[in-house]
């Protein structure tokens, strides 16, 4: 046994000296977001959004997941292949998505006013963790029937609801006739004629179009 004691002593001392070392790292990290709190090797906590706690400061951090949130009226629930309905002109699932729980949507109907929750993915769908009626009261909407709470105020040019910001004039570029529109669903109102397009490529084609709006015409 005695053999061993220089050994278990010196396997002592090495533990001891990677365990400063590892600390010595940890405070020297700036630890100011989730991903730099995971790199510092501290806990995650099991929730949705996932959380990381650090250990040294106690403060935690939450992780950014692109998360959106918009206001609006529900249409195509029930009317497309799948658990979703469109609002604002962008596809939202509130079943079938991985890592997501379902959102019991039975009370929703179309031409509700709702406000979702949830993760924005790359082609422009929303993945809900939250779905809830919007309760409109007197003065939510103005005397055009235009949705405040949405974002939509009265156009006299254009003579319709519309988002200003989304509001977008076609460029001389857009009409080449070499150009090709890719065949994704990004629907657009096309102004001043009033018509839906899939998207704003496909829009600008049109010789009649000047300007779009995102979502389909109000």
């Amino acid at each position: 046994m005695k053999k061993y004691f220089p050994i278990i002593i010196a396997l002592i001392i090495a533990i001891f000296i990677i365990s400063v070392a590892v600390l010595q790292n940890n405070w020297s990290l700036e630890i100011n977001d989730f991903d730099s709190c995971i790199t510092a090797g501290n806990p995650v906590l099991e929730s949705y959004p996932r959380q990381c706690h650090d250990t040294i400061s106690d403060k935690t951090f939450t992780e950014d997941l692109g998360l959106t949130e918009v206001i609006g009226e529900v249409s195509l629930k029930g009317e497309v292949f799948c658990p979703c309905f469109e609002i604002e002109g962008q596809m939202v699932w509130y079943d079938l998505m991985e890592g997501f729980k379902p959102i019991d949507v039975s009370e929703i109907t179309n031409g509700d006013v709702v406000r979702v929750q949830g993760e924005l993915q790359s082609n422009g769908e929303i993945y809900a963790f939250s779905i809830a009626k919007e309760s409109l009261i007197g003065g939510e909407r103005d005397e055009h029937g235009c949705l405040g709470p949405a974002g939509y105020s009265w156009n006299e040019t254009d003579q319709m609801c519309v988002r200003e910001w989304t509001r977008k004039k076609c460029s001389p570029e857009s009409r080449g006739p070499e150009l090709y529109c890719i065949q994704v669903y990004d629907p657009v109102c096309g102004l001043p004629i009033k018509a839906n397009f899939s998207n704003s490529c496909l829009a600008c084609l049109n010789s009649s179009v000047e300007h779009y709006v995102e979502g389909e015409c109000q």
